[in-house]
């Protein structure tokens, strides 16, 4: 067992299980023991944020739940393991058993900035199905996003993600396995993004929808009259089929009450105009028009009055 502290001292336990009776699932009563194997004291004494083991490979090893239930992948035990300690400062690479130090990288000299949110992500080829890597990707206190080689610890990849104003979206954040990560941009919301080139965040969804048949048909067969407000005329439109041309039964010059769509001329808008327009336009006139008609010529007459008594002493003022 791991335990890192908020002084930059990270303390190795060893524990002792006692082994279940013979025949019997529960353990005895003797208690479980841990007993300190290795302590090691960090020099710039940061907080230390996050301790993963690592295997042959680089890997993180599996979780306790995927390895028992044989959900994960064996890990490579016939290298050397190391242990990645990732403080808000610097990540550092220690091997084992031995914890001696291999490899380290202090984000805080290079980018001024301290580390939030560590995880260990897969990032899988787009090219090569088969082919993954294992990175270290590192959320900021500045919002930026930070993904290093393990256990290298070269740095891949630099993305500004969070605004630094957002607190809470930086505390939120969480990654995922696949190089994907979440925060919270509200109380109520939250927002995706992908580090990984292979898993992206691309919204990939459809809508069916299923318009029956003699829907089509029985809404262009409908000729509603347009609206003839402020008097304008109205216009039969010829109905159509379901291709959308117009219908060949009322093209071919049967006699029907409605004039095709494609065949409206001056002379039938014109005849619309004159029969519909004096039965339809009785009914907008209101008092209101009334009044402001007789308003507006009013006015036009005290104005056509003002002017000629301008000139007339216009011209009083020049015979002078």
């Amino acid at each position: 067992m791991w335990a890192g502290t908020n002084s930059g001292s990270v303390f190795a336990y060893a524990l002792e299980v006692p082994a279940a009776a013979v025949g019997g699932d529960k353990r005895p009563e003797r208690a479980v023991e841990a007993v300190l194997g290795k302590e090691v004291q960090l020099m710039h004494r940061a907080p230390v944020v996050a301790i993963a083991v690592l295997d042959g490979r680089g890997r993180p090893l599996p979780e306790p739940y995927e390895a028992s239930r044989d959900l994960a992948q064996a890990p490579d035990m016939q290298g050397g393991h190391a242990v990645l300690i990732a403080s808000e400062e610097q990540f550092k690479v220690f091997t084992l058993p031995k914890v001696s130090a291999k490899t380290k990288f202090k984000l805080t000299a290079h980018e001024g900035c301290r580390v939030r949110k560590v995880a260990l992500a897969t990032f899988a080829s787009v090219a090569c199905e088969d082919y993954a890597e294992t990175c270290l990707a590192c959320l900021t206190n500045l919002g930026d996003v930070h993904v290093f080689s393990v256990p290298g610890l070269r740095p891949q990849v630099h993305y500004s993600c969070i605004r630094k104003e957002d607190i809470s979206g930086i505390a939120s954040c969480v990654f995922t396995r696949h190089g994907q990560g979440f925060y919270l941009i509200s109380p109520s919301e939250f927002e995706r993004f992908s580090l990984s080139a292979r898993n992206i965040t691309e919204p990939v969804c459809s809508l069916d929808i299923n318009w029956p048949r003699n829907s089509t048909r029985a809404r262009l067969q409908e000729s509603p009259k347009l609206s003839q407000a402020n008097g304008t005329p109205s216009i039969i439109l010829a109905p159509q089929s379901c291709g959308g041309s117009p219908d060949p039964a009322h093209s071919k010059g049967t006699d029907t009450s409605e004039p095709p769509e494609a065949t409206l001329s001056p002379m039938s808008i014109d005849s619309a105009t004159s029969a519909d327009t004096t039965l339809d336009t009785t009914g907008d006139v209101t008092v209101e028009d009334v009044k402001d008609f007789l308003g507006s010529s009013e006015e036009s007459e005290k104005n056509l009055r003002n002017l000629a008594e301008g000139e007339t002493r216009a011209c009083a003022i020049l015979i002078k």
